[in-house]
């Protein structure tokens, strides 16, 4: 199996509507993750989702068929800066490249796939889960650093590319410090002075390094 370098991505606070009724499990994370913690990650998400009322559904890891939820591909359901500067060309790249990968943070699921089906909404970082206790602060406490550690572990991760804005970066503490340790580098991509500018630049730099790799 050869090695692969993995992009990490926040979430974006726009996105598209539509979609299709059927849920497929085929590309969830899950299925690059050990089966318990897999489990885990699913009951955080359905701890979020009951915490905002949202639509129970098996993309929450609730045990549910019928539901009126429409689901999208993640990179197609993200419309922000970064999503929009990533070329169609680069998407479809990316699903004939087994040796680059990109994973989003997201404030609702935790860690996605960017071809994971995913439902329509409205959630950031910055809210509150519970009185005095925001979403990032949440699932740091909840260890998903340990998450995406664990993915970047078993799927054979040679560098690690964190696109990261500080929210995602504050919701993931820490991931990054034991990858030295197993020789795994993890280039760190910041913006400094850029503000809400950042995400062009993040996009335009993703979709340059998605360019740069052979199919």
């Amino acid at each position: 199996m050869a090695e692969i370098t993995l992009i990490l991505i926040p979430c974006s606070g726009d996105k598209r509507g539509g979609g299709i009724t059927e849920y497929k499990v085929s590309n969830c994370i899950i299925n690059n993750l050990s089966l318990e913690t897999g489990k885990r990650l699913m009951e955080l998400r359905k701890e979020v989702g009951v915490a905002f009322q949202e639509e129970h559904g098996p993309d929450l890891g609730f045990e549910v068929t019928q539901t009126g939820i429409r689901y999208l591909e993640a990179y197609r359901r993200y419309s922000g800066n970064i999503y929009s500067k990533i070329s169609e060309k680069s998407w479809n790249k990316l699903s004939r490249n087994s040796e680059l990968k990109i994973l989003i943070v997201s404030a609702l699921y935790g860690l996605v796939n960017y071809n994971e089906l995913i439902r329509l909404y409205d959630r950031t970082m910055k809210d509150h889960i519970h009185p005095g206790r925001l979403l990032k602060t949440w699932w740091s406490n909840k260890h998903l650093s340990a998450i995406v550690l664990e993915y970047i572990l078993q799927n054979r991760t040679k560098v690690v590319h964190d696109f990261l804005s500080t929210d995602y970066s504050h919701a993931t503490w820490n991931f990054s410090s034991r990858l030295t340790e197993v020789g795994i580098q993890c280039v760190r991509h910041t913006y400094p002075g850029l503000g809400t500018g950042s995400d062009y630049h993040r996009g335009r730099d993703v979709n340059a390094l998605i360019q740069s790799f052979q199919t």
